[in-house]
């Protein structure tokens, strides 16, 4: 390559490194983000913008659909992450808050040999952050919750397209249409003297939508190396804040219950850059990191509801996360293949009273003529993710 092209993407890299960018949906729950996505990008550690060629380039690297290996690609996938760190009932031990995931997606691409303007177009519905907890009897103040439901979801429409510009990069973008969703339902009892007399039926919920726009560009030096980037801008959800009452029977005027559920919620910026190395064909390995910029919150979702539940305070500043994972690619048969996938990656707190920590992972696929099963592990302190997949896959 001559050194004027070189000079040019290098250019163009550099601008993708400036402030505001970011996705990192798992930081609104106090970490620097834990791998979303379905059992590859769980058994991969998340090391994939260097090669980010199925449907979890959507919001890895979109460039990368333009080299998939398929010229269609069909996913549902379903997870459960269980994600201990916060004594919500202050009994003295940890309770466990579980994350569902849900993935559904079809891209398809173009594949014209001798020619480089491929194009690679997408439709992906994701849900990556669904929250929900139900208690019953905890102490609120001096008034006793009979029940109560919490939930905070995240959901997502993606449609990504990605070009290839040259015999050797490609770039992409990510339209998404984001709704996060808080809502509150419970039955707060009623006193008079000592006793109660009535429940009050609190039922509410608020949605705020927003739409952005990621940028990856996909580098390949040689049939081998790969280099990818990604851009990704910064969103905020602003909630009303609200207060709930209750009438007090002995004066028939309203009181405030101090319940204070929705919080704003904000994913951050996000700048990446990833290395893979394809040293066997169809196996390789990866080395990814992340920038992710300051987190708004000051709050996690739910401190005010249960008395006496800690406040986090998030940091002052951005955190890196590092991600490396690996898979062997082995062929049975003709129409038979294992993929066998391990990998480690560092996830850093954002908030100052958690310590960060270190996930290793693990994942298995069988692939059979065009259908694909696959299941993936995540283990770290505190947190679990066992995440599967069928889908469906047609060969170039």
């Amino acid at each position: 390559m001559k050194i004027k092209s070189i000079f040019r993407i290098l250019l163009l890299f550099s601008y993708l490194l400036l402030p505001a960018a970011g996705l990192a949906l798992g930081n609104y729950n106090g970490y620097g983000g834990y791998v979303i996505g379905d059992h590859r990008l769980v058994g991969l550690a998340g090391a994939y913008l260097g090669k980010s060629n199925d449907l979890n380039a959507v919001h890895y690297n979109p460039a990368g659909l333009v080299f998939s290996p398929d010229v269609l690609n069909v996913g549902l996938a379903q997870s459960r992450l269980d994600n201990s760190q916060t004594d919500f009932d202050q009994n003295g031990s940890k309770d466990s808050f579980p994350l569902s995931y849900y993935f559904a997606g079809i891209v398809g691409r173009t594949h014209r040999l001798g020619t480089c303007y491929n194009i690679a177009v997408g439709l992906v519905y994701d849900q990556p952050y669904a929250a929900e907890q139900n208690f019953d009897g905890k102490a609120l103040s001096t008034t006793t919750l009979e029940k109560y439901d919490l939930r905070l979801a995240v959901t997502s429409f993606s449609f990504p397209v990605s070009l290839q510009i040259s015999n050797n990069i490609a770039i992409g973008i990510n339209i998404n249409t984001l709704n996060v969703e808080e809502s509150i339902r419970m039955k707060y009892p009623v006193n008079f003297q000592g006793n109660k007399v009535a429940d009050i039926d609190i039922d509410d919920e608020q949605e705020v939508s927003a739409t952005n726009v990621d940028l990856g560009i996909l580098y390949k030096y040689n049939e081998k190396l790969s280099l990818g980037f990604v851009y990704k801008p910064k969103i905020t959800f602003s909630f009303q804040e609200r207060s709930f009452l209750v009438t007090d029977l002995r004066t028939g005027l309203p009181v405030d219950t101090g319940i204070k559920w929705y919080r704003n919620v904000t994913i951050p910026m996000c700048t990446g850059i990833g290395l893979n190395y394809e040293y066997a064909k169809d196996s390789s390995i990866g080395l990814d990191t992340n920038y992710i910029g300051k987190q708004n919150n000051t709050v996690l979702v739910g401190s005010g509801l249960v008395s006496g539940m800690e406040n986090y305070e998030f940091k002052d500043a951005g955190v890196y996360d590092l991600h490396l994972g690996g898979n062997y690619l082995w062929h049975i048969h003709r129409n038979l293949q294992v993929d066998w996938r391990a990998g480690t990656y560092y996830e850093p707190s954002r908030v100052k009273k958690l310590d960060s920590r270190w996930h290793y992972t693990g994942g298995l696929q069988i692939n059979w003529l065009y259908f694909m099963v696959g299941f993936g592990y995540d283990k770290a302190v505190d947190f679990q993710n066992m995440v599967s997949i069928v889908a469906l896959i047609i060969r170039r």
